[in-house]
């Protein structure tokens, strides 16, 4: 990964693995990724029903502390 430091001088890092991983995860949130956008349309298929269970449990829980 290519970056600037605080200081505006271009720095360098190689990231593998885990780190490689957690880079990836945190980026996707900045360009508005989710882990569900990059799943095959099958896997997606078998996971739905839950994430949309999700959604609905979130959104109660939001009108409950509106209230």
């Amino acid at each position: 990964m290519s970056y600037q430091d605080v200081k505006g001088e271009a720095r360098r890092l190689k990231l593998d693995g885990f780190q490689a991983r957690i880079f990836q995860h945190e980026f996707d949130h900045l360009q508005g990724v989710l882990f569900q956008d990059r799943m095959s349309p099958e896997v997606l298929a078998t996971v739905q029903p839950q994430l949309e269970a999700l959604e609905r449990a979130w959104a109660a829980a939001q009108r409950k502390t509106r209230r």
